[in-house]
């Protein structure tokens, strides 16, 4: 899958120039060489790849927001393998203060489960900043290795993976969609926040 988002969309985001249409999702558009969600309190959008499948794939893209959510914060997932039984995630979330964690995650049904986390030390987020991140799944004898990595657009990706974990579950060791999840906390007062992401790159 590859997607750097030059073209310009009031509603969806069309199609990438690898890795098919993207799903129809209301208050997504592209503009500025990215891809946009906009989202109000409470509100999850998941815009996912028609035809970008795989198991065993490595992942980038850039992250950024128009606001520093309050509240509870922005979540963003940037979503592997998902399927009917679930998927894994890379999720990052940007709190009021700033602050960013970066989770890796198993999504089983409706079963969230944190398999390792870390927040990023010296670094605050601000409205408009750009994060780089990093997400690859490898399966192999029935365990799935996954690694992440996040740090601030502009600077030299870390040399060693920040997050690894490991994971034997069955139903999400076969092959499935790429795509990204972006939730608003309900608690969250100045929104809407506009969540963007360029330059996609799944291999």
């Amino acid at each position: 899958a590859r997607d750097n988002f030059e073209r310009t969309l009031a509603s969806g985001w069309g199609t990438a120039q690898v890795g098919g249409n993207w799903s129809s999702v209301t208050g997504t558009s592209v503009s500025g060489g990215a891809g946009k969600i906009s989202l109000t309190a409470g509100q999850t959008k998941a815009p996912t790849l028609s035809n970008a499948s795989g198991a065993n794939v490595s992942g980038r893209l850039v992250l950024s927001a128009d606001k520093v959510a309050n509240g509870g914060g922005l979540h963003f997932n940037f979503l592997l393998h998902k399927s009917a039984a679930g998927d894994y995630r890379l999720k990052v979330r940007t709190l009021s203060t700033g602050a960013v964690t970066a989770n890796l995650v198993k999504m089983v049904g409706t079963t969230e489960t944190t398999l390792a986390t870390r927040t990023l030390t010296g670094y605050t987020f601000t409205a408009g900043a750009k994060l780089q991140v990093a997400f690859e799944t490898s399966v192999s004898g029935g365990t799935t290795t996954l690694r992440g990595s996040v740090w601030p657009d502009g600077t030299t990706q870390p040399g060693s993976w920040q997050l690894t974990a490991n994971d034997t579950t069955a139903s999400l060791q076969a092959a499935g969609q790429v795509g990204v999840l972006a939730y608003l906390s309900g608690s969250t007062t100045n929104g809407p926040v506009v969540v963007s992401i360029d330059d996609l790159n799944v291999t």
